[in-house]
């Protein structure tokens, strides 16, 4: 009887410590599972934070560029509004001349070159319909 309380014994620790062996493997296999879970984390953050810093910088040039380019706008801008108050000043000048010069045609025409003048001109011509209108299309009079 010794004998076999023994073996049963033994039988009964044996799947007691394999179920504890198995539950120790599981253990330490869940305890590496989360560590390489841990490392995957850290190097994920660790390449997340190395991007951030080239978008940081790319970010920064980008925004050194874009001041450029709205020194240079503004420089375009003044530069084209300076030259717009030169070429209107040089247009007031010569609508100032022309002006003088009409002026000065004006008031030399003698009298009776009154005729040469457009706006004589188109009296005339006026004038000179007025006969055609009296008489109708085909030159009868009209009543």
């Amino acid at each position: 009887m010794t004998d076999t309380s023994r073996d049963t014994q033994n039988a009964a620790q044996q799947p007691y410590e394999n179920g504890e062996l198995a539950s120790d493997q599981a253990i330490e296999n869940a305890a590496l599972a989360g560590a390489a879970a841990v490392q995957r984390l850290v190097a994920e953050r660790n390449e997340l934070r190395n991007r951030l810093a080239g978008q940081q910088s790319e970010l920064s040039a980008l925004r050194s560029v874009n001041e450029d380019l709205r020194r240079r706008l503004y420089a375009i801008h003044q530069h084209y509004v300076e030259m717009a108050k030169r070429v209107v000043g040089d247009l007031e000048q010569v609508d100032g001349t022309i002006r003088e010069v009409a002026q000065e045609a004006f008031d030399s025409t003698p009298k009776w070159e009154d005729k040469a003048r457009p706006a004589s001109l188109a009296q005339r011509l006026a004038d000179a319909d007025a006969p055609d209108r009296a008489h109708g299309p085909n030159g009868a009079a009209q009543s």
